[in-house]
């Protein structure tokens, strides 16, 4: 499985590690009792996804999948006899399909000789509202590669549930919970719950991968509208989105009075302001700083 420059399973990876145990007790594979190296020994160098040890002394071997890949059983043969050469011990073994075309990977393979089988489950047939339940944040956001009777109530539903973490947990729950709806393509609405959250600690939009990308959209949405318009505007309007963007999430819920100063700042004004959003106290002491 490639890597993407959002990584997906990196991300999904750490949200079964931090699990209440959720999606464990679902898939009937038992209590984690300690997460294991993940780097296997061969001629091939080898890195599983998830390798766990459960408190019944079993080994469990998961591996995160967003494409249907023909050669999957194959792969998973040689993760299982190279996990029991290196551990002593042969895994219960699942793929975990997380992908959004429908599921098409066959779970093993028969050949001369030899039979092989694993667990094959669709993320979808979890119980995304057992998930959105759980007193785990991870938990709360697996729950959105689920099947979930109403997705935006249940974006609502995390949201808030971020908004009362402390940081750096929950500047590190948005990243991912951001990420994992990317998947199922509602990060646009989660971004949107997320801007209207009253987070009033500090959020470094510098460091967080998903808002640089969101910023650039906008960049560019305005850039293309200057073109086609012959005109600057678009761009200027795209500085003035990214500016009320960077505000919302920094303080919540913009006042009228606030955008119109927005939209009545020059490139350089709006760009400065931009800059100094992160280190704001508030919105008095930021507006009253830029017209010093």
């Amino acid at each position: 499985m490639r890597k993407r420059t959002l990584d997906f399973d990196g991300v999904i990876k750490l949200l079964i590690q931090g699990s209440g145990g959720e999606p464990f007790r679902q898939l009937r594979l038992g209590q984690v009792k300690k997460w294991l190296n993940v780097d296997l020994p061969t001629t091939q160098h080898r890195c599983v996804d998830l390798l766990c040890l459960t408190t019944d002394g079993k080994l469990v071997h998961i591996e995160l999948q967003a494409t249907n890949e023909s050669s999957m059983p194959y792969r998973m043969a040689e993760y299982a006899l190279t996990i029991r050469r290196t551990f002593g011990k042969y895994p219960k073994q699942v793929v975990l399909y997380v992908g959004n075309k429908p599921l098409r990977m066959k779970a093993g393979f028969r050949t001369e000789g030899m039979r092989f089988r694993y667990r094959l489950v669709d993320v979808r047939d979890l119980d995304g509202a057992a998930l959105l339940a759980s007193a785990s944040i991870a938990d709360n956001i697996l729950a959105m590669l689920a099947m979930l009777d109403d997705s935006a109530e249940g974006i609502r539903r995390v949201a808030r549930r971020i908004d009362k973490l402390n940081e750096p947990s929950r500047q590190e729950a948005t990243e991912r919970f951001l990420i994992t709806c990317g998947l199922r393509g509602l990060d646009r609405l989660a971004s949107e719950e997320l801007e209207d959250m009253p987070i009033t600690k500090r959020f470094d939009y510098r460091k967080s991968p998903f808002f640089v990308k969101r910023f650039e959209e906008v960049r560019q949405v305005g850039l293309q509208e200057g073109r086609q318009e012959g005109r600057q505007g678009g761009l200027h309007e795209g500085r003035q989105e990214m500016v009320l963007l960077a505000l919302k999430r920094r303080f919540g819920r913009i006042p009228a009075s606030i955008t119109k100063r927005v939209a009545a700042m020059s490139d350089d004004q709006a760009q400065e302001l931009f800059l100094q959003i992160v280190d704001g106290k508030d919105l008095k002491d930021l507006f009253d700083e830029a017209h010093r």
